[in-house]
């Protein structure tokens, strides 16, 4: 109401429970009607939540609205602090380049739509907000599997300045013979290699006879 965004902890009913201050807390809010609510309408980055925890919920937007293409091209709209959508967009070879900024790139289109004040909402979050449409591509540009391309990619950003023919020796201390025949300088940072070129060394990662599991795959196992 009043042009404020109402944003409440993403914790379960025992820590909600200690945390309002009184049980009268929720008493001035008014009811929703959610047959109103639009249904792509997605509260990301609670004021209360750490930068992982953000990144984690808009990479898992980004990643579902993907994997769902095959259901329709669904957007999703969502408020996510600035930082993180400042890093969801940054380019590779630009110092702030992480994996969610490949995950981004490779799979959707992030449009911001409008910045609002951290004092537009209550609580009112530590930074300003933004308001981010999604869209899956309609052609993703990363096509190996999701668990593949993360483990790879936690893995190199673990050393994402030093060479790559270092850094890929987190991946397996022989895996240096993954990059052989990939058009690719071996002398240059993680952080300035394209979305193909990742996609492409997840690929070989995912077809190499001397790949150690994932924890994914130990895991099911």
């Amino acid at each position: 109401t009043n042009g404020s965004v109402l944003t409440l902890p993403y914790h379960g009913i025992e820590s909600y429970a200690n945390w309002k201050p009184n049980a009268d807390f929720l008493a001035g809010v008014p009811q929703v009607d959610w047959e109103k609510v639009h249904p792509d309408m997605i509260v990301t980055g609670m004021c209360n939540m750490g930068r992982y925890q953000t990144l984690s919920r808009l990479l898992q937007v980004i990643l579902c609205r993907s994997q769902m293409y095959t259901f329709g091209r669904l957007q999703a709209t969502v408020f996510c602090d600035a930082t993180t959508v400042d890093q969801s967009k940054t380019l590779h070879g630009e110092r702030g380049f992480r994996p969610v900024s490949i995950w981004t790139h490779g799979t959707a289109e992030l449009e911001v739509l409008d910045t609002m004040p951290a004092d537009s909402f209550w609580l009112p979050t530590k930074k300003e907000m933004k308001v981010v449409r999604i869209t899956p591509l309609v052609h993703p540009l990363i096509t190996a599997p999701v668990e593949t391309v993360q483990h790879i990619m936690i893995l190199l950003f673990t050393k994402k300045r030093q060479p790559l023919s270092v850094a890929i020796k987190a991946v397996a201390p022989s895996a240096e013979e993954l990059l052989v025949g990939m058009n690719i300088d071996p002398n240059q940072p993680p952080y300035t290699m394209t979305v193909a070129q990742m996609n492409e060394l997840a690929w070989r990662f995912e077809r190499w006879a001397h790949r150690p599991p994932t924890l994914e795959s130990a895991l099911s196992t």
